[in-house]
């Protein structure tokens, strides 16, 4: 990933800058994943956790939340989509920093 990254035209700090971030981002996915396979025998019903955690959401000011959970969109479960959301946006990232650092061409 290193020589990937420093072949890209990052400095070898901000290679390893990049590799920690997403070595960390694919960690915390696992764990993620594992967690909530080995948080309960049986799966979390989400419209009873909605019902219960909605107008506390609510009271405490969080509306985008709460709507959120009003919408039938909460989920006790990590989908393949949110993960690839989220690396695609730590890509994103590199990529702006691999652009701001390879030097203008000068034709």
């Amino acid at each position: 990933m290193l020589r990937v990254l420093t072949g890209a035209g990052l400095s070898p700090a901000d290679s390893l800058a990049c590799a920690l971030l997403l070595d960390g981002y694919a960690r915390r996915t696992a764990i993620a994943r594992r967690d909530v396979r080995e948080s309960a025998s049986a799966s979390v019903e989400p419209a009873a956790v909605a019902s219960f955690l909605e107008p506390r959401l609510h009271e405490l000011g969080y509306s985008i939340l709460a709507a959120l959970m009003a919408g039938d969109q909460y989920t006790d479960e990590v989908h393949d989509d949110d993960v690839a959301f989220g690396l695609e946006r730590i890509l994103d990232g590199i990529d702006v920093l691999i652009t701001q650092k390879r030097p203008a061409d000068r034709t």
